[in-house]
């Protein structure tokens, strides 16, 4: 789990106290090494545009290294996803044929992928001290 910090902020801490952590098995995709949890949940429903979909189970972890060195990790371990970099924005690892849109929340939440964004731009650095990626692993 991440270690909550002063800076930590009220709404971080709800979410990192009430995550509950899948067994590594369950997941079916390696953790980065020393990567830490920050947020899990559970496949389920949600609605979009006036529809229900059915949605995958989703792990949220935080790393210390930078996005470049993620990202040559899991092109390693995910040598059969297709992969690519959204507007040098963040990384994209998806399951499955065809191409992947990692703007589309039904994509994101429907499909099996990792997402690899940097920490200090969306603010995760706050959350966990050096944090400088951050890992979403939408999975079975």
């Amino acid at each position: 789990k991440v270690e909550i910090t002063s800076t930590t902020s009220e709404m971080s801490k709800m979410v990192i106290e009430n995550s509950n952590v899948p067994d590594r098995a369950a997941v079916g995709i390696s953790p980065y090494p020393g990567a830490r949890v920050f947020q899990a949940r559970e496949a389920g429903e949600m609605t979009m545009n006036g529809e229900t979909v059915q949605t995958l189970a989703y792990l949220k972890l935080l790393s210390t290294d930078p996005v470049e060195k993620v990202v040559a990790w899991y092109k390693e371990q995910l040598p059969s996803y297709g992969h690519k970099d959204f507007y040098g924005m963040s990384w994209a690892f998806w399951k499955g044929e065809g191409d992947f849109n990692s703007m589309d929340m039904t994509q994101t939440t429907t499909r099996q992928n990792v997402m690899i964004s940097d920490a200090t731009v969306i603010g995760y650095d706050e959350d966990m001290k050096g944090a400088k990626s951050v890992i979403e692993v939408t999975y079975e």
